[in-house]
């Protein structure tokens, strides 16, 4: 599920709503990924570059691969 940065105010919503279901939650603004999103995208050094929350990721029964894990930033 794709969280847009107009929608990102409703993250804890959707969180409590879906934490027990394994649903990838995407957002794209700063911080989120410590308040529920499994995948963040950010901009860094003018790259967009995405952090995972592996924590959210198990919590939701995703698994997450190793390629990707060492792509991101892990928070």
């Amino acid at each position: 599920m794709f969280v847009s940065h107009d929608a990102a105010g409703e993250l804890v919503q959707i969180d409590t709503e879906t934490s027990s279901k394994p649903i990838l939650i995407v957002t794209e603004s700063p911080g989120l990924a410590t308040q529920g999103s499994v995948i963040n995208f950010v901009e860094l050094n003018d790259k967009v570059k995405f952090e995972l929350n592996e924590s959210e990721a198990s919590n939701r029964g995703l698994e997450v691969s190793g390629a990707l894990t060492s792509l991101a930033i892990v928070i």
